[in-house]
């Protein structure tokens, strides 16, 4: 018997998000460790592969909210790297319900999401060699050393802006 084991649809957007609603016991990057994303949340009327422009009408839809972020490749010190960058699209409103996704690019025109589980987790190497956890800010990705000044941060200063780690530039308005 054949068992898939990754999506082999345009839908991974889906299955991003029901990877973040019931995460695997074992083998998350087997499909059948999860049940089928159409019996999960409300995809009626939803075209695959998911555009970033169609992302707020799934919101809508399902009362809940999505960042997406990115990756660039960057050289450094004679090695090409990856970096997260982002947000490519965030949520006017984060919900109760939310989900940070990361997009994948092969510069072919191929994407495909990622649920990421741990925003800290993902980028602790990219910013820095101490290991130490990071509070990040969801809409601009710059990190603080404490919750407080994470929340000082995002009541008063966020612009919501893209950004590239670690190096801190800042394009306004960047949407996809």
């Amino acid at each position: 018997m054949c068992e898939t084991t990754r999506n082999d649809d345009q839908a991974c957007f889906a299955w991003a998000i029901t990877s973040a609603l019931y995460p695997a016991q074992a083998n998350p990057q087997r499909t059948t460790s999860y049940p089928h994303y159409s019996r999960t949340l409300d995809y009626d009327g939803i075209q695959f592969p998911m555009k970033l422009t169609d992302i707020p009408k799934f919101e809508s839809k399902n009362h809940c909210s999505v960042n997406v972020y990115g990756t660039e490749s960057v050289l450094k010190d004679g090695k090409w790297t990856w970096e997260i960058v982002g947000p490519l699209y965030y949520s006017p409103i984060k919900r109760r319900l939310h989900f940070n996704l990361l997009l994948l690019d092969d510069d072919l025109g191929n994407n495909h999401y990622c649920w990421i589980k741990d925003m800290s987790r993902l980028l602790s190497q990219q910013l820095s060699k101490t290991g130490h956890r990071k509070f990040l800010c969801d809409g601009c990705l710059q990190y603080f050393s404490t919750l407080p000044h994470l929340h000082r941060h995002q009541q008063h200063d966020c612009n919501h802006v893209y950004t590239s780690l670690p190096n801190g530039d800042f394009k306004m308005d960047k949407m996809v």
